[in-house]
């Protein structure tokens, strides 16, 4: 499944959704150009309903981010993780994910969140190296 989708920009893009919700989002802080970066993201139902949830598509630097799996049904107050990951540019990267319900027609975006992850500096020789992790978390 790929949906596009830009971030919704001003206060919009900080209220919870209607049937879903991004609980976390979890990256490293940082990253070396070139290395891998594995990302998952945990979406909640917040409806009454069981419904079809997904995180389907995210956003680095202009880039797309697919998520798997592509969906979930999920029950009322049931937490799903979706993950991903993908190679560090050469700078630091703001990550957006969106997550999204389906209708029964349509693929609704619902929530959003976003992460920032900073280029690390090269690690000096014989320096040991320290991962911090970076989660954003909804309160």
């Amino acid at each position: 499944m790929r949906i596009a989708t830009s971030p919704p920009i001003g206060l919009s893009a900080i209220a919870i959704g209607s049937l879903t919700e991004i609980t976390e989002i979890i990256a490293p802080a940082s990253a070396n150009a070139g290395d891998q970066v594995n990302v998952e993201v945990r979406v909640i139902n917040i409806s009454t309903e069981t419904i079809a949830i997904s995180c389907a598509t995210g956003l680095y630097n202009g880039s797309p981010l697919n998520f798997s799996p592509d969906y979930l049904w999920a029950n009322p107050g049931s937490i799903q993780s979706f993950t991903a990951s993908f190679t560090m540019p050469t700078q630091g990267i703001r990550l957006h994910v969106g997550s999204f319900y389906w209708t029964g027609a349509e693929w609704i975006q619902d929530d959003y969140g976003y992460v920032d992850i900073a280029l690390a500096a090269p690690p000096e020789e014989g320096a040991v190296q320290i991962e911090s992790v970076n989660t954003y978390v909804v309160r």
